[in-house]
């Protein structure tokens, strides 16, 4: 039995709320902001579970996001697969 694969695709201000809602959950869920966490994971004063690495990978995506767009780099499409 075969799997289809699907692609979904949203454009970039899609992708930018969707990273951010992620990324604002866990910053309200541990009551503080990734910067901190980042630092106290670095630091090993805090141990990064699975969970946590998803937040920390997701906001690090979201800044080097942000820094692409902001840096006016508008090559190829409007869009992004996940």
């Amino acid at each position: 039995m075969s799997q289809e694969i699907r692609i979904k695709t949203e454009s970039i201000p899609e992708s930018l709320r969707r990273m951010e809602r992620f990324v604002q959950r866990f910053e309200r869920r541990y009551e503080m902001t990734s910067d901190e966490m980042v630092e106290l994971v670095k630091t090993g004063r805090f141990r990064e579970t699975a969970e946590i690495g998803q937040w920390l990978t997701t906001y690090r995506r979201l800044k080097d996001f942000r820094d692409h767009v902001k840096g006016g780099a508008t090559g190829g499409t409007h869009t992004i697969a996940i």
